[in-house]
């Protein structure tokens, strides 16, 4: 089964959140919109321009 992933599960599941990590492991097929791609390198490119 597919399942398109936000924002917000992705990054609680990048902290460690175990709620978000079960959710992940109940679908075999991940996929993010691509704004949620956006999102991520925009903030990337943000995170980088700090340092």
């Amino acid at each position: 089964m597919k399942a398109v992933f936000d924002t917000n599960i992705l990054i609680d599941y990048l902290l460690g959140n175990l709620a978000a990590y079960e959710e992940l492991q109940l679908y075999r097929n991940h996929q993010i919109s691509i704004i949620t791609k956006c999102k991520f390198w925009i903030d990337k490119q943000e995170t980088i321009k700090e340092f």
